[in-house]
């Protein structure tokens, strides 16, 4: 069976939650944390298998399989003690493995004391200095040179962080009850955690009078230690809150053909600026087409010809196109202010009919007695533009978008000069879809943009 590190890695944060859930009492904030962890990891499972449908589909299904599965066990009781015994039970085993490694460490620092010891003292030996350059070397406090130095090296390798926080909370508090409570443990495990810090730096941390009890020197200097290790762990969060930084990921958006908006342009381009490292894949497809994938949740967002709103979509107006009708130089009405157009024939876009995206040109036809035939279609504005300058037939075409082929004589504006209809495109987006922190951005920015 295939395994996937993301779902055991999430699996791992889920028992972690119903753990502390149990024992603290915060099962709301732990919910919330396997939510956010999910969508976390989600959106990492969607980076790596990108390219493997099959996989990341696969992946997605254990994943959400596992938070379910957590979700609901977090409100059995007997589960939540079963793990809580189980996470108690690898936490002492973790604690005897830390100490058979530090008594370890301890016996391989001596051995190479009494080896470094013995090779001196040969070599005293061996230049006749005996026991006078022993009795100087010790008086040096050369003989502990080497005691000194691994101890140094290896304290930070042996030294428990959480151990350092736990001191912390000590200091301020003054008492292992109140610090117990602040932390949310008991007292014997506070003070078994004071015990190892001090075992750990062969040094006394707090001297007892009475019921109270103060820092010694040492502890006073560990004290400011550990606020400052504090302080720079609290730093942390600042990153965390840095947008820029956290949004990874792709966005797909959908348009029909041939959009021609400034302002679009430079929303991209000031979206690219400030978020560097969000993939963005454009597809071109026809307005159904683009509905169609929407309702079923596979793309982010698209950009369509749209008269009524569908089910399950948001939309904005995007941008609204006045279309004329035009004819190309190659054309008999090329070039005349007057003409009957009646008879002439069409270049059809495949949704200019009753009902579809650019029914309302088909409207006007109509109501104007329009008798020509339709020669040729396209669902593409492009295609469209192209055979109307090719001489097919007349065909309605969007003002602003055919301007500069107008400028260059490949088009000739027919009346009537106000144009026949106004047709709108529109930002649409499914309401009911959960989208990634990328794409979530991306469809605010854009709305945002749109004023």
């Amino acid at each position: 069976m295939y395994q996937f590190p993301e779902v055991a890695e999430f699996e791992r944060i889920a028992i972690r939650s119903c753990v502390e859930a149990r024992h603290y009492g915060n099962a709301v904030f732990n919910r919330i944390r396997i939510d956010q962890s999910y969508n976390l990891i989600k959106q990492e499972i969607r980076r790596n298998y990108s390219s493997n449908d099959h996989l990341k589909l696969k992946c997605l299904a254990k994943l959400d399989k596992v938070c379910v599965k957590y979700q609901t066990k977090m409100t059995n009781d007997h589960f939540l003690d079963t793990v809580t015994s189980d996470s108690k039970q690898r936490r002492d085993n973790a604690e005897l493995r830390e100490d058979h490694n530090r008594l370890r460490k301890d016996f391989n620092i001596d051995r190479y004391t009494r080896l470094f010891n013995q090779v001196v003292s040969f070599l005293l030996q061996a230049l006749g200095l005996g026991s006078l350059g022993t009795w100087l070397l010790h008086v040096l406090g050369l003989d502990s040179l080497l005691t000194w130095l691994f101890h140094d090296r290896l304290l930070n390798d042996r030294l428990d962080w959480n151990l350092l926080r736990t001191f912390r909370v000590i200091g301020q508090e003054l008492s292992i009850s109140r610090a117990a409570a602040r932390l949310h443990l008991t007292q014997p495990a506070v003070s078994q955690a004071l015990k190892r810090l001090e075992e750990q730096l062969g040094r006394q941390l707090i001297a007892r009078r009475g019921p109270r009890f103060v820092l010694t020197e040492m502890g006073e200097q560990l004290f400011q230690l550990a606020g400052e290790v504090y302080g720079q762990m609290s730093q942390i969060g600042g990153l965390l809150e840095q947008p820029a930084d956290e949004v990874v990921g792709k966005v797909r958006l959908l348009m029909i053909s041939r959009i021609v908006s400034e302002r679009f342009d430079n929303f991209l381009a000031d979206f690219h600026r400030q978020r560097p490292r969000v993939e963005l894949e454009i597809d071109v497809m026809r307005s159904s087409d683009i509905v169609a994938a929407l309702q079923e949740k596979t793309a982010t967002a698209g950009l369509s010809l749209t008269r009524r709103a569908q089910p399950r979509l948001e939309q904005r107006l995007f941008l609204r196109q006045r279309y004329a009708f035009f004819c190309g130089k190659h054309h008999a009405l090329f070039g005349q202010a007057e003409g009957d157009l009646q008879r002439e024939n069409f270049v059809s876009f495949t949704s200019d009919q009753i009902g579809g995206m650019l029914s309302p040109l088909t409207i006007f036809r109509d109501l104007q007695g329009f008798a020509g035939r339709i020669v040729a279609s396209s669902p593409s504005l492009e295609e469209v533009r192209r055979l109307v300058i090719a001489g097919f037939g007349i065909g309605c075409l969007p003002e602003h978008v055919v301007a500069p082929d107008v400028e260059a004589g490949l088009l000739w504006k027919l009346p009537p000069q106000e144009g026949i209809a106004d047709v709108d495109i529109h930002l649409l987006w499914n309401k009911e879809q959960r989208f990634s922190l990328a794409e979530e951005v991306f469809i605010e920015a854009l709305q945002q943009s749109l004023g």
